[in-house]
This record gives C-alpha cells, sequence and structure tokens, in this order.
C-alpha cells in the first residue's frame, strides 16, 4: 500500500547557466564570511546580511553599495559618475565610474581604487551578479537570441545543431578555436559574458 508521498520525486536538473554556481543561501553565506576576513566596510556586511535575510540583492542594495564606495572615492581625492548598466534585459547593474587626478601616481590610485572597492563594493556586486536571479534573466535572454547567434555562426561557414537552443550556440561560440567570431557572434547578440 502506498500513502501519499510514495513514489520517486523527478530530479531537478539545474538550468545550464545555473550550473556550478551554489545556491543562493550558500553563495550569500560564503561572501559575508569572505568580506568579514576580506576587509569589508561594516556597510558592506550590513547590506550582505539584509541580502541574506531577503533572499536576495536588490537593485536599491546594489544602489546603496554604489554611493557607499563614490564616497570613499570622493573622500580619497576622486571624481566619481554613477550610472545604471544593463547587464541583459530585466537586470539593472547600478555601476560607477571613477577618475584620479593622474599627478597621484598609477599606484596610489591602483591602491585607492582597490581599497574602496573592497571595503564598499567587491562580495556583494560579485553575488549580484551571479545569484540565482541574475543567472536566470541571463540564461533567458540568451535562449532568445537562437536566431542572431545562429545566423552569425553560419555566416562564418561554421554548422550548427537544428534543434541547438541559444545557450548551446553560445556555448558553441566559447568552444570555437576563433576568438574573433566569438566575440563578433556575441557583439551581434549583444551577450557581454556567460
Amino acid at each position: 500500500m502506498c500513502l501519499s508521498g510514495c513514489g520517486s520525486s523527478p530530479s531537478h536538473e539545474p538550468e545550464p547557466w545555473s550550473q556550478g554556481y551554489a545556491p543562493f543561501d550558500e553563495m550569500i553565506a560564503t561572501a559575508i564570511d569572505e568580506a568579514r576576513e576580506g576587509g569589508a566596510a561594516a556597510s558592506q556586511i550590513a547590506l550582505l546580511e539584509q541580502a541574506q535575510d531577503q533572499g536576495e540583492i536588490t537593485v536599491e542594495m546594489m544602489r546603496d553599495a554604489v554611493a557607499g564606495v563614490s564616497d570613499c572615492f570622493e573622500l580619497a581625492g576622486g571624481t566619481v559618475q554613477i550610472r545604471d548598466d544593463i547587464i541583459v534585459p530585466g537586470v539593472v547593474w547600478p555601476g560607477y565610474t571613477v577618475g584620479f587626478d593622474e599627478s597621484m601616481g598609477e599606484e596610489t590610485i591602483d591602491l585607492l581604487v582597490q581599497s574602496c572597492k573592497t571595503t564598499e563594493y567587491k562580495w556583494i556586486n560579485t553575488v549580484y551578479q551571479t545569484q540565482p536571479t541574475s543567472r536566470q534573466a541571463l540564461g533567458e535572454y540568451v535562449l532568445s537570441q537562437e536566431p542572431v547567434l545562429r545566423d552569425c555562426l553560419e555566416s562564418y561557414g561554421i554548422a550548427t545543431e537544428p534543434d541547438a537552443n541559444g545557450w548551446e550556440l553560445a556555448k558553441q561560440a566559447v568552444a570555437l578555436d576563433d576568438t574573433d567570431v566569438m566575440l563578433e557572434c556575441f557583439a551581434a547578440a549583444d551577450i557581454r559574458s556567460l
């Protein structure tokens, strides 16, 4: 006799764009530990802990992190332009461009940039770009670019499988010996990374 719950449940194979990435709870716990050990400011750790409680890093949290890194740069004598980029449709990436007086010297500027990024931005940015919601949006976008990728690859004389989806075609482009073809096809499909 079998009661409810008997039987084997189908195994859920992760989407190809999620393979190799930890679930969010593991990802954020690791980031918090690394941030504490790596010199993150209390403000970045607080944002990471907030994300841990909420189950994701939101655009608003990223904007708070960008404000923190911007303040750090300005205190160090830098000028900052804050901007929103679109990684893929549906994923806004709050970022910045920073400039320093070149008379400070390249080594000093590099140290200041790395210091501010580490204290205010490094771990939250990494998790934001690789969290499941961002990876899902990336995967869906790459899938939608199947016709563009196929046309581009075939225009270079590269045979494609008729039933290959956009992700498979993008991986095929990555595996090519000719990096220029991959870059051309990714540019045509507006794919910045996998």
